[in-house]
């Protein structure tokens, strides 16, 4: 019998409920819980077990790729301080090859991949 994919996408759903309904009574009481955001992750299973990554951050926190792109910029040879009319310096993906950089579109706020080469012609450091 086991599990079937329509069943842990409701499973899932009623997990998301449940965690922002229970936010919100904590907000209610008081509001320690408002600084964390919870995200129901990826699912494995088998026949008799499903298990959910539950995700918790802290809002307003640095993205893990945000800290990799801030302590290898220098390394990469980009300055993170230089703007550019239509892309934003968004993170580092450390276990990409080959599209390492991550760059938000300004125009649309979607994020990219990019080439570490592609990304230098751009953001490359000044040598002084």
């Amino acid at each position: 019998m086991g599990f079937k994919p329509p069943e842990l996408r409701q499973i899932r759903q009623e997990l998301e409920k449940a965690i922002d309904t229970h936010q919100q009574i904590k907000m209610a009481q008081n509001g320690d819980l408002n600084k964390y955001v919870f995200n129901v992750g990826n699912c494995s299973y088998n026949d008799s077990t499903a298990t959910f990554q539950l995700k918790v951050t802290i809002k307003g926190a640095k993205s893990e790729e945000r800290v990799a792109l801030e302590r290898n910029a220098d390394y990469c040879g980009l300055d993170l301080n230089k703007e550019h009319p239509e892309w934003v310096l968004v993170g580092y993906n450390r276990k990409a090859r080959d599209y390492p950089i991550l760059m938000e579109k300004k125009s649309n706020g979607k994020t990219y991949k990019f080439k570490l080469e592609s990304v230098k012609q751009m953001f490359k450091k000044e040598v002084a």
